[in-house]
């Protein structure tokens, strides 16, 4: 519970810093994904692009990769 309020107070710090009327966004982010029943942690880096060529049009890409990505189930 810890975790989640300190990366919810971190977000709302970091959110006027964010501005959407930019033609071009580039962002990183690190992402963690645990799952209890095959005993598998997965931790990774991706990164974000987003380029606005029209007033009411974004495009955007997401990459992200997974450091150990094989895992065996029992």
């Amino acid at each position: 519970m810890k975790r989640v309020a300190l990366l919810l107070l971190l977000a709302a710090a970091l959110t006027p810093l964010a501005s959407a009327q930019d033609h071009l966004q580039v962002g990183a982010y690190g992402d963690y994904f645990r799952l209890s029943q095959t005993n598998t942690n997965l931790a990774g880096l991706g990164a974000r692009v987003g380029y606005k060529p029209f007033s009411h049009v974004m495009l955007e890409g997401e990459l992200n990769y997974d450091f150990d990505q094989g895992f065996t189930d029992h």
